[in-house]
């Protein structure tokens, strides 16, 4: 019965050894931080190393999964080492005490991360050193001396996508009736795509339309109106969305004098202040946006004169034009 007592409390002790988080700060005897002390975790059993770190710039420092019972050691060059056993304190404060022995020469020896200037930035080398042993990619770049961590810079890559589904079709006529010469296009184009990212999955297959009508308006005697337009509805395309709808409307009014010589010509663009620029792109973690707006709208008065339109079929510029008419 006795060692059968002894036996579950023995494995109830064995069960309270658990993993937890720990986190603390390197202070030296004036309670300024330590940066860059390097934090090891050794095993209570043979001492075999187990994880590390080194402490950020207001010396702070963390570990996300330790065992209880295990060695704690920080050690800093020109301080006395400092050990300790974990317990199931989660905060630690460590004050490391300057080491009092007196030194002639101090040769330090390690293994600091490689840097290598490059076409696409710079390249770090971690190999053989104590980054080596951290867990993420984050862990490694907010040790790395010199690197500020910003959380508004991000990094772009390109994936490519194996195929997307896409269908177009296109409707256009230009008759002539009387005075009046109208053009009409229809575009339309949509496309089937799914997009998985680690944020959000999206369903980007809203078609696109695209109208342009253009009239064109011969009234005689050098009396030309011209006005053109189009409209750009909101949808997708690729991995984007267009923002906004956007289009254009322009007016032109020509009258010609002196044979065509003599052409005077006044018009307006984006007259209704409709033409945008804009859309949202889709990456693995955020969604960018961008929409442009700015005033296009503008009145031109046009003064056109030609000189030596058909003098004869050997000389000025309209001979040439003869020349054919006459082949």
């Amino acid at each position: 019965m006795k060692k059968l007592l002894l036996i579950l409390l023995l494995f109830c002790t064995g069960l309270r050894a658990s993993a937890q988080s720990v986190s603390g700060k390197v202070l030296d005897e004036n309670k300024k931080p330590i940066p860059y002390a390097n934090i090891i975790i050794l095993s209570a059993k043979d001492s075999t190393f187990i994880a590390g770190t080194t402490t950020a710039n207001d010396g702070s420092f963390n570990f996300k999964e330790v065992t209880v019972g295990n060695i704690l050691k920080a050690s800093f060059v020109g301080y006395e080492p400092f050990t300790t056993v974990l317990s199931n304190q989660d905060n630690l404060t460590i004050v490391l005490k300057e080491d009092a022995k007196m030194m002639k020469e101090v040769v330090v020896k390690g293994n600091a991360p490689l840097h290598k200037m490059t076409t696409e930035g710079i390249q770090t080398n971690i190999e053989n050193t104590i980054l080596s042993k951290l867990g993420t990619c984050e862990d490694v770049l907010a040790h790395v001396p010199g690197l500020t961590k910003n959380s508004a810079i991000s990094r772009l890559t390109y994936t490519n996508l194996p195929s997307i589904k896409t269908i177009s079709t296109q409707l256009a006529f230009s008759p002539t009736i009387g005075i009046w010469t109208p053009e009409f296009t229809a575009l339309m184009k949509k496309q089937w795509l799914t997009l998985h990212t680690s944020t959000k999955t999206y369903k980007l297959d809203k078609p696109i339309w695209q109208f342009s009508f253009n009239n064109t308006f011969d009234f005689g005697k050098g009396w030309l109106l011209s006005m053109e337009s189009y409209l750009v509805t909101k949808g997708n395309s690729e991995i984007s969305s267009l923002a906004s709808n956007r289009g254009s409307l322009d007016i032109n009014l020509t009258k010609s004098f002196l044979k065509d010589r003599l052409a005077l010509r006044i018009g307006g663009t984006d007259l209704f202040h409709t033409q945008k620029e804009g859309g949202i792109s889709y990456t693995e973690s955020m969604e960018t946006q961008y929409i442009g707006t700015y005033d296009s709208r503008q009145f031109v008065l046009t003064v056109t004169y030609k000189f030596n339109t058909s003098r004869s079929k050997y000389k000025g510029t309209g001979a040439g034009q003869a020349e054919k008419n006459r082949l």
